[in-house]
């Protein structure tokens, strides 16, 4: 970690200090250790992208957490600048639904009492920071995922609302007050995260807006892109060339690293893996009277480093601590060959669907990585799961990890590389398995995938490279392939549980 970077600008991983009796955390993940392994790593309270909203005496917009303590957001204080009384924060002071949409459509006139109200907020609020630029704070603590954020902090997400709300004022009104307000709100994007703005480097030193302030910075696409569009605009309409060409500046790290947000079925939020409660998942062939293999012991470990978590399936203590298994379909404890193992049933021979809480097939291993900390998350390596088994049977074994598109329910994708084929040779046998930082990926709900490609599109009309066009066909494709409905309602094998839940048409890849 970097020497004199607020504290609220840093990621804490598994940090503990122990003061007289009390136990002071500054983490992200909450850990307690049991007797041989530790306990799994905990995700704390997240803060929520869907609060009420109410105005406050000045009919500014404001947010409700959890607790009950109203806060001002930025980017809906911005929102609310260019819509007014149809911004989209107002939907749920109407009690409506939905996330707020992400792409501002600015009222045709500044006419509005509520914008009139925003756009006071606004100048209200700037504090000044670097050489005469302004930036605005967000003044509560936020978690996303493992990713603690303490007040006060900036983003550049927020900011780059801001200077939209700026350049609408000034095509409304054609006051200059607007052009130097846009123009000094530009300021904290030419800065670092280090000095209290939103610029970081890539591996390669391409440079990336930040949407969180943190070091290591995490590289949420969609706070970049907003970014970059942002500036683009800026430089346009006010005639900076300075600020112009640190918008292509976003354009071209764009175009270098779009790839590593690419899952081959759904885009990622950001380049931060997920650490612990990773779930895998071992499923046989569905036809089989007995499993094709005996598990012995998994690991995952770093290819380079040597740094590794073992996992000994069959112990006494496998269903516990952070790296265990879990689930229905994992046989009782057997010897074989003086070494303890357990094999796998097929869930789809035993169950008509997903069982409550689980899936189809539950015979799942649940691992953390064996490195928790990351000087760069823009260029992590791959990690080698491991497996060491008895082959039994003829037959297959596919590797799974849990998907990232679904929030409704379990679903799961092959690992690459990960169909293991067994031949009944009845001996031992190892099997490698690359286990890719993009496999580790957190949720993003199909609200984040439509924004990431409703960004795509502005970037090609705003640059005409048409990398922007053949990302966003290809993300459409996977949304328009993706289904919450759960395809594992139609996989069992049984002759007896009548027609499946899942119509034929329903039934897609992805």
């Amino acid at each position: 970690m970097s020497e004199g970077i607020p504290a609220h600008h840093r990621i804490f991983f598994l940090m503990k200090k122990v003061v007289g009796f009390n136990l002071l955390i500054h983490l992200v993940f909450l850990v307690s250790f049991a007797e041989g392994k530790p306990a799994p790593l905990t995700l704390p309270a997240q803060t929520p992208l869907l609060a009420r909203h109410f105005l406050d005496l000045n009919n500014v917009i404001m947010a409700s957490l959890p607790d009950g303590t109203l806060v001002y957001n930025v980017f809906e204080v911005a929102l609310q600048a260019m819509e007014g009384s149809e911004s989209a924060g107002f939907r749920t002071i109407k009690r409506e639904k939905g996330l707020i949409p992400r792409i501002a459509t600015p009222q045709p006139v500044l006419d509005d009492p509520y914008q009139f109200a925003a756009f006071k907020w606004l100048e209200d609020k700037a504090e000044s920071i670097g050489d005469d630029g302004l930036i605005w704070y967000y003044r509560f603590d936020n978690v996303y995922n493992d990713i603690l954020t303490q007040a006060p902090w900036a983003s550049a997400f927020g900011q780059a609302y801001v200077v939209k709300a700026f350049l609408y004022a000034l095509l409304q009104t054609g006051e200059e007050k607007y052009a130097d307000l846009a123009t000094r709100a530009a300021v904290p994007f030419f800065m670092d995260v280090e000095d209290g703005g939103f610029q970081t480097k890539l591996i390669d030193g391409a440079l990336f807006f930040e949407e969180i302030p943190t070091i290591p910075a995490t590289h949420i696409l969609n706070g970049h892109m907003i970014s970059t569009i942002t500036l683009l605009e800026a430089g346009k309409q006010l005639g900076s060339t300075e600020i112009y060409d640190l918008g292509k500046q976003g354009v071209e790290t764009l175009i270098h690293h779009l790839a590593k947000y690419d899952l081959g079925y759904w885009s990622r939020y950001d380049l931060n893996p997920k650490k612990g409660e990773l779930i895998f998942r071992f499923v046989p062939d569905p036809h089989l009277q007995e499993s094709p293999v005996l598990i012995d012991s998994v690991s995952l470990s770093t290819v380079v480093g040597g740094k590794r978590i073992d996992l000994d399936v069959g112990a006494l203590d496998d269903t516990r601590g952070a790296w265990r298994i879990s689930g229905t379909e994992w046989t009782h404890i057997e010897s074989v060959n003086k070494k303890t193992v357990r094999g796998i049933q097929s869930g789809p021979a035993k169950h008509c669907g997903p069982i409550k809480g689980g899936s189809i097939q539950n015979s799942y291993v649940i691992m953390q990585l064996p490195v928790l900390e990351f000087e760069a998350l823009s260029d992590i390596s791959d990690f080698l799961f491991h497996i060491n088994y008895f082959d039994q049977s003829p037959g297959f074994l596919n590797i799974e990890i849990q998907d990232v598109s679904h929030g409704g329910f379990m679903g799961f994708r092959t690992l690459s590389q990960g169909t293991i084929y067994t031949s009944g040779s009845k001996s031992w046998k190892s099997a490698y398995i690359p286990v890719k930082s993009s496999d580790l990926a957190w949720y993003v709900g199909s609200e984040y995938q439509v924004y990431h490609i409703k960004l795509l599109k502005k970037l090609y009309l705003l640059t005409g490279r048409a990398v922007f066009e053949h990302y966003a066909e290809r993300w459409q494709r996977y949304l328009d392939m993706h289904s919450e409905v759960n395809v594992e309602d139609s996989l069992s094998v049984r002759t007896d549980c009548g027609e499946s839940k899942v119509k034929k048409s329903q039934i897609q890849k992805y």
